[in-house]
Formats: C-alpha cells, sequence, structure tokens
C-alpha cells in the first residue's frame, strides 16, 4: 500500500513538474502546424513545399537541441550538488555555443542555396522550399536562444514564466501566418514565405523576452556579463560540446530517420509527401507530451543523481513510464480511430486524405514503444550515460531500420506504407535497447554504493 502510494506521489510531482514543459514543447509545435495548416489551404504543392524545407531545417535544429539538453543534464547535477556558479557557466557557455551554432547554419544556407537541388525532389517542391527555408534557418538563432534560456530556468524550476512567455510568439506567430501568407489587412500576400517571415519575427521576438527576464530576476544570479562572449573559456565550451554532442547524435538517429523517410516520400509523389507531412505533424504534437516528461526527468534524475540519491532515481523514473505509456496510449487509440478528421485539418485532397489515414493506422501501434523510448533515454542522459545509448541509436535507426524501410517502399514496392512500417519496428526495436541499458546502468551504479 505504501510502495503504491509513493508511485502515485512520484508520478503526482512528475506531472506537476513537467506540465509546462509538455504545453511548451506543445506551444512551439503548434508554430510548424499552424504554418502546415494555413500553407495546406494554398493547395498539395505549397504544403509539401514546407514539408520538404522543414526537414532540411530540422537537420540543423537538431544539434541545437543536443547542446541545449547539455545545459539541462550539466546545470541540473550542478544544482543538485550545490554548486550555483558551475551552473551559471554552464548556462552562459551553453547559450553562446547555440547562438554561434545558428549563426553557422545560416550562413551555411546563404553560401549553398542549391542544396535543396540534391534531393530528387519534384521540381514545384523544391521552388517552395527556397522561398521558406532561409527565413526559416535564420530563425533557428532565436529558436536556440530561447531553448538555451528555457532549459536554464527549468533546471532552477522556474518553469511557467518561460512557457508563457513562449507562446506569446505562438500567438504572435498565427496572426503574422494570416497576415503574410495570405496578404491580409493590406499586407502584400507572400505565400509559403510569409509563414517563413512570420516564424523568424515570431521566434526573434520571444527570445528578446526571455533573455529580459532572466537578466532581470536576481534569484536566478545571472549578470549582464553573460552577453560578454569574451569572457568566456575554451574548456567550458569543449564540456558543453562534449555533452552534447552525442546527445545531439541520439536525437539526430531518430528524427534524422523521420527526414530520410520524408526525402523517399517525395521520390514517391507529391501526394504521398504531403499525406506524410501530415502524419508527421499529428505525430510530432502528441510526441511533445513524453518529450516534455523527459525533460522533467532529465533535470529530476540529475539532481537526484547529483545527491546521491538512488531510490528516488528509479521512483522518478518508474513515474515518468507510466505516465508517458497512459498517455501515448490513448493517442495510439486517437490515431486508429480518427484519422479522417485529422487529415481533413490539413487538407481537402481525398487521395491525400486517405494515405494520411492508413499511416496513421499503421503508425498507432508503434506509439507507446516511441513514449517508452524518449523516457529511458531522458533518464541515461540524467545519469550521464551518453555514449553506449548514442551508438545503440546510430545501429538500430540508421543502419537497421532505413535499411528495413526503403526495402520494404521499393523493391517490394509498398510505397509509403512500407516506409511508416519500417520505422515502426525500428522504434520498438530500439526501446527495447534503451530500456535494457538503463536497466544495466541502473544496476551497475548502485552496485558500486
Amino acid at each position: 500500500m505504501l510502495r503504491r502510494l509513493s508511485t502515485f506521489s512520484e508520478i503526482k510531482q512528475t506531472m506537476l513538474f513537467a506540465l509546462p514543459m509538455i504545453m511548451g514543447q506543445i506551444g512551439q509545435m503548434v508554430i510548424q502546424l499552424s504554418d502546415n495548416i494555413m500553407v495546406g489551404r494554398l493547395g498539395v504543392a505549397p504544403l509539401a513545399a514546407v514539408a520538404f524545407g522543414s526537414s532540411v531545417v530540422t537537420v540543423f535544429l537538431i544539434f541545437g537541441l543536443g547542446f541545449g539538453s547539455a545545459i539541462h543534464v550539466l546545470v541540473s547535477q550542478s544544482l543538485g550538488a550545490k554548486r550555483p556558479n558551475d551552473a551559471l557557466n554552464s548556462f552562459k557557455h551553453g547559450l553562446w555555443l547555440m547562438l554561434a551554432y545558428g549563426i553557422m547554419a545560416g550562413l551555411f544556407f546563404e553560401l549553398y542555396p542549391r542544396c535543396l537541388e540534391f534531393f530528387g525532389q519534384n521540381s514545384a517542391v523544391v521552388d517552395g522550399a527556397k522561398e521558406y527555408t532561409p527565413w526559416t534557418m535564420w530563425s533557428l538563432v532565436f529558436a536556440f536562444g530561447c531553448q538555451a534560456v528555457k532549459n536554464f530556468c527549468e533546471c532552477h524550476r522556474r518553469i511557467w514564466a518561460p512557457f508563457w512567455m513562449l507562446n506569446v510568439g505562438v500567438v504572435l506567430n498565427i496572426f503574422l501566418n494570416w497576415l503574410l501568407i495570405f496578404g491580409n489587412w493590406g499586407f502584400p500576400f507572400m505565400g509559403v514565405k510569409g509563414a517563413a517571415v512570420a516564424t523568424f519575427l515570431s521566434r526573434m521576438v520571444s527570445f528578446a523576452i526571455l533573455l529580459y527576464y532572466v537578466l532581470s530576476r536576481k534569484p536566478l544570479n545571472v549578470h549582464w556579463s553573460l552577453l560578454n562572449v569574451f569572457d568566456t573559456q575554451f574548456k567550458r565550451f569543449r564540456k558543453i560540446f562534449v555533452t552534447g554532442m552525442p546527445i545531439s547524435l541520439q536525437i539526430l538517429f531518430e528524427w534524422g530517420t523521420f527526414i530520410c523517410l520524408s526525402f523517399m516520400m517525395g521520390w514517391i509523389g507529391k501526394d504521398t509527401l504531403a499525406a506524410h507531412q501530415i502524419v508527421g505533424q499529428f505525430v510530432s504534437v502528441c510526441f511533445m507530451v513524453p518529450l516534455g516528461i523527459g525533460f522533467a526527468t532529465t533535470i529530476r534524475v540529475g539532481h537526484a543523481s547529483g545527491a546521491g540519491d538512488w531510490a528516488e532515481v528509479r521512483r522518478i523514473v518508474n513515474s515518468s513510464l507510466w505516465l508517458s505509456f497512459i498517455f501515448m496510449s490513448v493517442c495510439s487509440l486517437i490515431s486508429l480511430t480518427l484519422g479522417r478528421p485529422i487529415a481533413r485539418c490539413f487538407i481537402d485532397n481525398e487521395l491525400v486524405i486517405a494515405m494520411a489515414v492508413q499511416f496513421l493506422a499503421i503508425w498507432s501501434w508503434a506509439q507507446i514503444g516511441d513514449g517508452i523510448q524518449v523516457i529511458t533515454l531522458a533518464a541515461l542522459r540524467g545519469l550521464h550515460d551518453i555514449l553506449i545509448p548514442t551508438l545503440l541509436g546510430f545501429l538500430i535507426y540508421f543502419v537497421i531500420t532505413l535499411t528495413l524501410a526503403y526495402w520494404l517502399a521499393f523493391p517490394l514496392h509498398w510505397n509509403g506504407v512500407g516506409l511508416w512500417v519500417g520505422i515502426g519496428i525500428g522504434i520498438w526495436s530500439v526501446t527495447i535497447a534503451y530500456y535494457l541499458r538503463y536497466r544495466y546502468t541502473f544496476k551497475r551504479i548502485c552496485s558500486k554504493i
């Protein structure tokens, strides 16, 4: 009875801590979701162009998210060990590393815009992506800045303020989309490019608000010296990089698999790519909940492991797994039964809707595994076990899953269905691997006490 009460108490604590992170992640997804829904009103080709452009931008986004997760790991462990100055230094160096990387990503696309032509996509899709991608790529500078500040605040358990500030950007993005995509209130009709400009402006405003907040709150102990890039140390940049790069690769192997699927969907046709984009958007919104729980898990496990409380680590991870399992079970049922209404929110094309319904039904059986793997991986990060999970992700996602998906889609002619079946098998494979690794790591640590 006491164990049940303890488990329920941990689930409640995890949920309360994770809730604003979950809502914040969903809020950020709404930016891309609103782009897709509004651009979808322009037709199949513009929607496919945004899908393709977003896939290219996401490749660069992934590495920044890894460095942001390094802030979660290092700051939470420093705070758990009562070393606030180390926590502050990790934040400062992480922020500057992410901003510098965002600038490099923007410059790369300015210098090599023709890289969009090398993926074998339809010419109309490529032309649309060339309008969408430059502004979205430059917006990563502000997206990374927001992520760094948000992660630092979350480690200090100040989670609601960043949530509300980021949602100002979400509302602004939707409003600017309405103005710029369709040319309302006398603004020029910009179509696909309008969605990208709206994203850039909304992310810039969000970063300005968050930066002012973190600099003006005395309990966070952040000074204006944060903005002095010359007052930095190479060894601290190196620590952020060494911690963040494997996490970036972990994210790359999973998200990169979905990105490769998008490219292969484009080889099949623009209707298939549009259907894939619809499903991908719904799947991504669902995934934001276990992802938010995972962020909370990394922070709480980091605090507990920094304090040497291993019984608390076990309780935190178990409560997070239960939360994720319950939510993704509901999502699985929705994917299986409400595919058509979901697809109709994006587009009126019956062929695209029919394919989207089919893809959602296939994915429904893999959603629970997706929720479990993100929690076990988050727990491993909190325990600072990063290298082996990275190697497992590479083997399962890039070697096994992509090979299987390609074989099912093209040699066996299953087309888009084959790609989604392949990714589903890959998700369950990596779920089992990460869970076994977590059990091994936890037992190894406890045996040394």
